[in-house]
């Protein structure tokens, strides 16, 4: 019964649609033009409506290959600016300081190494790898070629999850964190009213990791390993941030260097004592 009513929307609609929810009403709406209107009239963001057309686009790329469609819809995102918010380490001090201690070990999870919410709430005891000189996390990413990376995790964050795993005497598969989504955000917010900050997101922690170490001088290719980046261009967002990428003047004072040049000299002029004759 389902495949018949599926086939008759499709016989009806040539130009490929989606169920959408609008209220306690649902409603067709064609992807390519009704979709974007209809989420900005619900007053979603633009980066709202951009990831709920991903999420169509991978729909129709199913529906495509069960022969469902003939062709999928040209999806259209909309066009946003780079968002990025982040703590200052005074910042930091003073949001770690307005958390209550059940919850101060994730959110340094997520402040000292960059993972996103999902990543650090899943992880378990088997997941941990503590070496002689440092420790590490395996997190399963599929944006990654092996669909694992590698997460370097700082001695201070270590010593909290070491002692976390033994005092609840954690093993294999048990996770270090059994805290819902939701209860976190609610001691997000308050941490951030009593800290006084303001739009800032428990993703946006993630950013905030991203800065410090691009800061602290750390190559991008190392950065984008550790956040677990698609591509590098995400990872150049940070570049300005670091000493290595935002100050030029040593890279050019070298090319000076090669030239035989110094300052406010110019290639192939001559000196005012090579003119005159006088010895060098």
């Amino acid at each position: 019964m389902l495949a018949a009513h599926r086939d008759r929307i499709f016989e009806q609609n040539p130009v490929p649609v989606i169920p959408y929810t609008s209220g306690r009403r649902w409603q067709l709406c064609p992807v390519s033009s009704g979709f974007r209107p209809f989420r900005r009239k619900e007053k979603a963001a633009k980066e709202t409506c951009n990831n709920d057309l991903i999420a169509v686009s991978v729909l129709a790329t199913y529906c495509m290959d069960q022969g469902w469609i003939k062709q999928r819809p040209k999806i259209k995102k909309f066009k946003t600016r780079v968002r990025i918010r982040y703590l200052e380490p005074d910042q930091v001090t003073v949001y770690m300081a307005s958390l209550r201690g059940a919850f101060r070990l994730l959110f340094q999870v997520l402040i000292g190494t960059g993972l996103r919410f999902g990543e650090a709430a899943g992880l378990r005891v088997c997941d941990l790898r503590f070496g002689a000189c440092e420790a590490r996390a395996l997190i399963e990413d599929s944006k990654t070629q092996n669909g694992v990376r590698t997460v370097f995790i700082p001695d201070w964050i270590t010593d909290g999850l070491k002692k976390e795993i033994e005092a609840r005497e954690l093993s294999g598969t048990d996770r270090i964190f059994t805290i819902p989504y939701d209860t976190c955000y609610d001691e997000h917010k308050r941490a951030c009213k009593l800290a006084g900050i303001v739009n800032y997101t428990i993703h946006d922690h993630r950013h905030t990791a991203a800065v410090a170490l691009a800061r602290s001088g750390m190559p991008l290719h190392m950065l984008a390993e550790q956040l677990g980046h698609a591509t590098i261009q995400m990872t150049m967002r940070y570049a300005k941030f670091n000493p290595d990428y935002g100050d030029v003047s040593p890279y050019f004072q070298r090319v000076a260097q090669s030239f035989g040049l110094t300052s406010g000299s110019n290639p192939g002029s001559t000196s005012p004592k090579e003119k005159t004759g006088a010895p060098a």
